[in-house]
């Protein structure tokens, strides 16, 4: 952060949700929009410990990732003014946002006082009735390097997904999840997938197993790059009720059916595309390794099971 005291000085400081990269891209993005004026971009401690005159305070409230609200105080000459406005990201990129943001700043700040931001007029001088009134601004920016429109960060999500799941100790799922995704935070969100299974059937020298699971999965996501497009890794647990089934085709041979619990803690990656402004398309990826495995056996010996590392 370049800071010049002896000039026109502008003090930003973040409150409400705080993202570090964030915060970083907003000050060059404020910094490059200033850069044709005498006005320096300075943090608030340094400024007011030197600068005597012409400081301009400038706030960022970050309510949501989709809702940013701006506060500038003008202090010059004994004089204050105090303007403010608000900033919708619903329907901007997320790595866009922090420009938009930058770009409402430096608009708040030229409306409050252009000539004094660039040396002229005084504060003192200028009236507060010729200030331009706050006023609640969205800013709809367009990422030209995203063709495809991106859904509203900060928005909950559902979805259908066909599944595989194939376990080193024999088991192999196939089925259909239904996918829920909360948003937590900024880049975190929550996802809730119940799904339906059928096993592939397992061939013994007394016959086949055949099995069928519900299954349920809860990941925490966090998005790595969000560019319109998405990639996200995530931590989580997935369980399936899992039933096995013998049968055979020996007269009089016996067959047992048995219900049991798998449980499983896994790693997710994932990688996304908009397709509109209201749907996505996602390939995601799993390894799991075995909280509590299921087997079945034939004559005293494994014959399939879901244990081991299981990719889904």
């Amino acid at each position: 952060m370049a800071c010049d005291v002896q000039g026109p000085v502008v003090t930003i400081r973040f409150t409400g949700m705080r993202v570090e990269a964030f915060e970083r891209a907003v000050v060059a993005d404020l910094e490059a929009g200033l850069a044709r004026t005498e006005v320096s971009v300075c943090p608030p401690e340094l400024a007011l410990e030197r600068a005597a005159q012409r400081v301009a305070a400038l706030e960022l409230d970050a309510r949501s990732p989709r809702l940013v609200e701006l506060e500038v105080r003008l202090l010059a000459g004994g004089s204050e003014l105090r303007l403010d406005r608000q900033v919708d990201l619903s329907q901007v990129p997320a790595d866009s946002r922090a420009f938009a943001v930058a770009l409402a700043a430096d608009e708040l700040l030229r409306a409050s006082g252009v000539e004094w931001l660039g040396g002229g007029t005084e504060l003192a001088g200028t009236p507060a009735a010729e200030a331009e009134p706050a006023r609640p601004v969205t800013a709809a920016l367009v990422d030209q390097a995203t063709p495809a429109p991106a859904v509203a960060p900060g928005s909950w999500s559902l979805g259908m997904r066909p599944a595989l799941e194939r376990f080193s100790g024999g088991q192999s799922l196939w089925g259909a999840d239904v996918a829920a995704i909360l948003p937590l935070a900024a880049q975190l969100e929550l996802q809730l997938a119940p799904g339906v299974r059928r096993g592939l059937p397992v061939s013994t020298a007394q016959g086949q197993i055949e099995s069928s699971a519900l299954s349920l999965a809860a990941h925490a996501r966090y998005h790595l790059l969000d560019r319109g497009w998405r990639l996200s890794a995530g931590l989580g647990l997935y369980g399936a009720r899992l039933a096995l089934q013998g049968a055979s085709p020996r007269a009089g041979a016996s067959a047992s059916r048995f219900v049991g619990l798998a449980l499983y803690g896994q790693g997710l990656l994932s990688a996304s595309l908009p397709l509109s402004s209201a749907l996505r398309f996602e390939l995601s990826g799993a390894l799991g390794a075995p909280l509590r495995e299921l087997e079945a056996t034939a004559d005293g010996r494994t014959a399939t099971a879901a244990s081991g590392l299981q990719l889904a």
